[in-house]
């Protein structure tokens, strides 16, 4: 699967419809992949992650909702702080 891809799967266009029940948490898009390649995943998809920012800012209209669901201790702290960095050394 493309990193272009995987957004248009996980789009909200009609939110009353909307229910988080319905949303399987262990999926993954099929994704299995090695380290090295998870790294250029990621790498590719912070910079669009801070372009689409930009967009989103300038538009003043729409929203980016992130849910992250895990365990105490799995590591959803260390990813907001990762992406965040990332996203304010691009502005």
């Amino acid at each position: 699967m493309k990193l272009e891809d995987i957004p248009a799967r996980f789009r909200i266009d009609q939110r009353k419809h909307f229910r988080l029940t319905k949303h399987n948490p262990a999926e993954c898009c099929g994704l299995s992949i090695e380290k090295t390649e998870a790294e250029t995943l990621l790498a590719q998809g912070l910079e669009r992650l801070a372009d689409m920012q930009q967009r989103l800012y300038a538009q003043d209209q729409w929203a980016v909702l992130v849910v992250l669901q895990g365990m105490d201790a799995s590591g959803k702290d260390s990813l907001i702080k990762h992406v965040m960095r990332r996203l304010q050394r691009r502005n």
